[in-house]
């Protein structure tokens, strides 16, 4: 069975597909002292600043932890979804 790549969304499929408030399960792929960076399905980044990890630090987190996150919106300066911790999962 040949594995096909998933189709890039545009913009605004992005935006349809991932809004503001949506919730949605994370994996940590990268841990900066200003925050997280995860992948959102594997097809989509995403960041959360340190400010938005509810009580925990980034030091708290290992690449791989699944988080729950909240959208708070996509920012196309930076080419990624900005993001809240809602809940550690690991």
């Amino acid at each position: 069975m040949k594995l096909q790549a998933t189709p890039e969304l545009n913009l605004e499929e992005k935006k349809a597909k991932y809004v503001s408030g949506l919730e949605i399960e994370c994996i940590v792929t990268s841990i900066q002292t200003y925050g997280l960076f995860v992948s959102l399905d594997f097809a989509e980044e995403g960041f959360i600043n340190a400010k938005n990890l509810l009580s925990f630090k980034p030091e708290d987190f290992e690449i791989t932890d699944i988080v729950l996150v909240k959208v708070i919106a996509y920012r196309e300066e930076h080419h990624r979804f900005e993001l809240s911790l809602v809940q550690k999962r690991t």
